[in-house]
């Protein structure tokens, strides 16, 4: 049986608050358009 390759994207930030992106919910208004999109579409 031939295993397929992975995807793993590893995101590194400095100067970062783990819990300040906006899928969180912590900041209402607060929008990390990108971060969002892969926590709502990403395994």
């Amino acid at each position: 049986m031939e295993k397929k390759p992975r995807n793993v994207i590893f995101i590194l930030t400095d100067d970062h608050h783990f819990d300040y992106m906006g899928f969180t919910g912590k900041v209402p208004w607060f929008e990390t358009a990108n971060m969002d999109r892969l926590a709502a579409e990403g395994a």
